[in-house]
């Protein structure tokens, strides 16, 4: 398993909230630092067009955001939120009003209704955007209709090279720091969805394997012993069912504990993990009952040497501390469709196969029998 940073074990509604307010930060500095340039610019403008009542407009916003950043920790998150976007759209509506078509106010209407769409629920973002909108259109029919004038020489100020240089200068700075705000919030939106699909195979796994072997569960196992059976009969073929339960693991926890018990059991497991094919099923059923599928069965020969490497691989010594611990199992085995012709009858036929090697003496294998089967009765 990879490492995961701590905010990754946070909820995955405390993980978003957290993602927002990273955006939000970012978008605060961005506009500090706007803001430090906006001042001395709005102020170098004015020997072009002489003092205008944006100009001071902008100095007052500038002063009243230093201000709030040196409270920014006590102010909450929505709130935040709000005022980035009051204060975008109050600079872009004082420069409308006094530059018109020479404002910035088309960039800063393209952000403001970007950022909406990002900070705010669906129907708050397009109410303050359809505002937004209504507004632009108010001031546009004012300048339209003569209501509303600019007072300086426009050819002088678009031939002005301060007036270039501040456009410039805010619409690659502005544009910058708030492509690089959004860019990290879609980083961690895309982290976040695939730490959700993580947690969700996690979660998919857990629920279809042994949490201490690590081997798929009897729902699993069964779902893939449905699926021998299918392939089974639609290629003319046979599968079969290995049910494989240990010999003295009671034993084994009374004596040393059911920490000893776990440690032979995932010991176990990964034994049946080396012996099986990939293309078998080695599962945990419960306690110490395993089952083993073969999907694709070669015949009789093919168990019964399976059934021996595993009968071999589990009475090795297992070692646990300062104890070699000894154990062994008996394995009782059916076959589709010789015994059986459906998944519970085939584990049951396994299982009772499985009683007749316990009341023989244990420790070996055997295929199910009728003859055995009638003076068996599995618990």
């Amino acid at each position: 398993m990879g490492h995961h940073s701590k905010s990754s074990h946070l909820p995955q509604e405390l993980r978003w909230e957290s993602i927002q307010d990273n955006l939000i930060e970012r978008l605060w500095n961005a506009l500090v630092v706007l803001a430090a340039v906006g001042m001395p610019a709005s102020v170098a403008r004015t020997f072009v067009t002489g003092w205008m009542p944006a100009y001071g407009f902008h100095i007052a916003i500038a002063f009243v955001f230093f201000v709030l950043t040196l409270f920014r920790n006590r102010v909450p998150t929505k709130v935040k939120a709000t005022l980035i976007v009051s204060l975008l759209a109050a600079v872009a509506f004082s420069g409308l009003l006094n530059f018109g078509l020479f404002s910035q106010a088309g960039v800063i209407s393209v952000v403001f209704v970007l950022l909406c769409g990002i900070m705010f629920d669906r129907r708050t973002a397009i109410l303050l955007s359809v505002a937004f909108v209504v507004a632009i259109v108010g001031v546009a029919f004012g300048f339209s209709s003569g209501r509303l004038q600019i007072t300086f020489d426009a050819n002088l100020y678009a031939r002005s090279s301060i007036g270039w240089i501040f456009m410039m200068l805010v619409a690659l700075l502005f544009g910058t720091l708030v492509a690089t705000a959004v860019a990290a919030y879609r980083n961690s939106i895309r982290t976040l969805l695939l730490e959700i699909e993580q947690q969700r195979d996690e979660i998919e796994h857990q629920a279809f394997h042994d949490r201490l072997t690590g081997l798929p569960t009897l729902q699993l196992a069964s779902d893939r012993l449905e699926m021998a059976i299918n392939a089974a009969k639609r290629n003319s073929r046979k599968c079969a069912l290995m049910f494989i339960d240990l010999d003295g693991f009671k034993k084994i926890n009374d004596t040393f504990g059911h920490e000893a018990g776990d440690a032979v059991l995932i010991e176990v497991a990964n034994r049946l993990k080396d012996v099986v094919r990939i293309s078998d099923t080695a599962s945990r059923i419960g306690g110490d009952e395993f089952l083993v599928i073969f999907g694709e069965f070669e015949g009789r020969d093919q168990a019964s040497e399976t059934a021996q490497r595993i009968i071999r691989a589990v009475s090795r010594p297992i070692p646990y501390k300062e104890h070699q611990l000894s154990i062994s199992c008996s394995i009782g085995i059916a076959i589709f469709p010789d015994h059986a012709t459906d998944a519970h009858t085939l584990r049951r036929s396994a299982d009772m196969a499985m009683y007749a090697v316990k009341r023989s003496g244990k420790n070996s294998f055997a295929f199910f029998s009728e003859d055995k089967a009638r003076d068996v009765t599995p618990s």
